[in-house]
């Protein structure tokens, strides 16, 4: 069974993500200047080891602190700041 598509749908422009990566379409850099895809809205491939690395340097021995739970999170308001 197929359903029409809507009118105004097909009117649509495609997605500004994968239409800037059509441009690339043919189009080599040089080794020592990788394209690097930093689209968090529709990501593809992975960062190169290279960045991923740096990002886990730059992240090493720095403060981390954990997602919390709506049950866990409470504001006082007389704390300069919450968790």
């Amino acid at each position: 069974m197929t359903h029409p598509l809507n009118p105004a749908f097909a009117l649509t422009d495609p997605p500004p993500v994968m239409e800037a990566r059509r441009w690339l379409t043919g189009v080599t850099h040089p080794a020592n200047r990788p394209l690097i895809n930093v689209s968090q809205a529709a990501p593809v491939d992975s960062p190169p080891l290279g960045l991923r690395q740096a990002l886990a340097d730059a992240g090493e021995g720095a403060r981390m602190l954990p997602y919390l739970s709506m049950a866990e999170y409470t504001v006082d308001p007389g704390a300069a700041s919450s968790p």
